[in-house]
């Protein structure tokens, strides 16, 4: 496994406990453990050891739990140690996961990724989604290799209810190192992945904070409302993060739907359409209203011969409005 490069660090300001507050958001941290002395921590776990040692080896956890508290306000920081002087499992993470969510984290953070030219056990997908059930909005790093390919990072492409943050700079413009595309959600600014993922992390803790009933796909929903919009940006959401918008769009009481596109028949072909883009990532969920465009092509010989599902007929193109759960089925022949 590998954690991403954190370069900076920044302060954590804590809140006056003057007054009464409502109960902190608790923001798991699941990476190389989180230094002792900083402010604002709350009882963890070291699932690497099965222990409750989550001092940090190597800086990495802290440098993330940093930006996390930096951002968020009055948040508490839940170290989740899952790595033990730069080694890691993909069990050990999926454990790491569970125990947050199982622990009242309310979001959780994920900077680390699957080794290069490793294979995926799935464990650590099935976590996230898992927490995501659980209520837990669960944050993740695009990862830094300056790809499109979403098999370079399988638990972020393969975890659609995550958000999945790439890193950008002050102007919203995509890092060279970073990875983007369709299956990546939304950029945030960092220096790398490691430190864009927490801030989105934070903002969602903010979210949280003014609007606790949310669950976790509500939050995201938020995050994707009120983000900044970067139409040239190289992401399925198109916009950079907005912890403000994000905010103010949880204000809105507007439900979500799931939207699948498949493919079907014995040809072959791809479906694309603004965060959809079939034969990479086929799903998403999207506000209620929201249209959306679907084009079918045809591959290598074969034919497009027509839709099945929410979209009908025989026309490449179909044009969707999202009213409910969603699924949209093009089928090629040969």
């Amino acid at each position: 496994m590998r954690p991403f490069l954190v370069l900076a660090a920044i302060a954590l300001t804590l809140t006056g406990a003057a007054t009464p507050v409502a109960t902190p958001v608790i923001v798991a941290v699941v990476d190389s453990g989180v230094d002792p002395s900083l402010p604002g921590l709350t009882a963890g776990r070291n699932v690497f050891d099965n222990s409750a040692d989550t001092h940090d080896d190597q800086g990495h956890g802290t440098g993330v739990a940093r930006v996390v508290a930096a951002g968020c306000g009055g948040c508490r920081i839940m170290p989740v140690k899952i790595d033990a002087n730069g080694t890691s499992t993909q069990g050990a993470i999926a454990a790491g996961i569970r125990w947050a969510s199982e622990h009242g984290a309310r979001v959780i953070n994920l900077s680390w990724g699957l080794a290069l030219g490793a294979r995926s056990t799935r464990e650590v997908e099935r976590a996230i989604a898992n927490a995501t059930l659980r209520g837990a909005l669960v944050t993740t790093g695009a990862m830094n290799d300056g790809t499109r390919n979403p098999r370079i990072n399988p638990w972020a492409s393969d975890s659609p209810d995550a958000v999945r943050v790439t890193a950008v700079d002050d102007q919203g413009r995509l890092l060279p190192a970073s990875n983007h595309g369709v299956w990546v959600d939304i950029g945030a600014p960092g220096t790398a992945s490691s430190n864009a993922a927490p801030r989105a992390a934070a903002a969602a803790a903010e979210v949280l904070a003014a609007k606790p009933q949310l669950t976790a796909l509500q939050v995201r929903a938020a995050l994707r409302r009120g983000c900044r919009a970067a139409p040239q940006l190289d992401v399925g959401w198109h916009c950079v993060l907005d912890p403000e918008g994000a905010v103010q769009a949880a204000n809105a009481n507007v439900a979500t739907y799931r939207l699948f596109v498949g493919k079907a028949g014995k040809g072959a072909g791809t479906v694309t359409g603004g965060a959809i883009e079939c034969g990479l990532f086929c799903t998403d969920r999207l506000d209620a209203g929201t249209i959306v465009n679907l084009r079918a092509a045809a591959l290598g010989g074969s034919r497009f011969l027509r839709w099945l599902g929410g979209c009908r007929g025989s026309r490449p193109v179909c044009a969707l409005r999202m009213a409910g759960p969603t699924k949209a089925i093009a089928v090629f022949a040969t």
